[in-house]
């Protein structure tokens, strides 16, 4: 009888412990999500490899496999448009980059470059690289990188 309540009671404990660390897990995401997402909104940003007018089709988010990804579209001046998904594993991310652009690095080739034709919405693979985009830094793009730095340390407990 002993042995099955404290059974009953060690999983009781490991169910409240699984429930915090969900909730936790989620502020977390949110957090880095949101300091990916202002860089990404504010401003329209000349890529390096793309022309025209940027256009956030979907914003940074995180899905349950824990894939972070990113769909723009650049509009050029002749009304001609290509559209653009990056994706890649939150785990494998080595460390933010800071020049002109903030960048997530990655040690190897983990970022997932879909391209559409142009005035296409079909999206299929290009390349792979070890870069992902994120944006133009601000007026300060150390501090943006240190915030990114610390949120992703946080987020990284998550993605073992």
């Amino acid at each position: 009888m002993k042995k099955n309540c404290l059974i009953v009671l060690c999983c009781c404990f490991l169910f409240s412990l699984s429930s915090y660390a969900q909730p936790a897990k989620k502020k977390v995401e949110k957090a880095f999500l949101k300091e990916l997402n202002s860089i990404l909104f504010s401003k329209k940003d000349d890529h390096w490899w793309y022309n025209g007018e940027e256009i956030i089709d979907t914003a940074f988010y995180i899905n349950e496999a824990g894939i972070l990804s990113v769909t723009k579209s650049y509009k050029e001046e002749d009304g001609r448009f290509i559209r653009i998904r990056s994706e890649a594993p939150v785990n494998k991310i080595k460390e933010i980059a800071y020049d002109l652009y903030q960048i997530l690095d990655y040690k190897t080739k983990e970022v997932t470059l879909f391209e559409s034709e142009y005035n296409d919405m079909k999206l299929v693979e290009k390349e792979k690289s070890n870069y992902l985009h994120i944006g133009v830094t601000a007026m300060d793009g150390y501090k943006q990188k240190k915030r990114l730095e610390k949120l992703l340390k946080d987020l990284l407990k998550y993605y073992p």
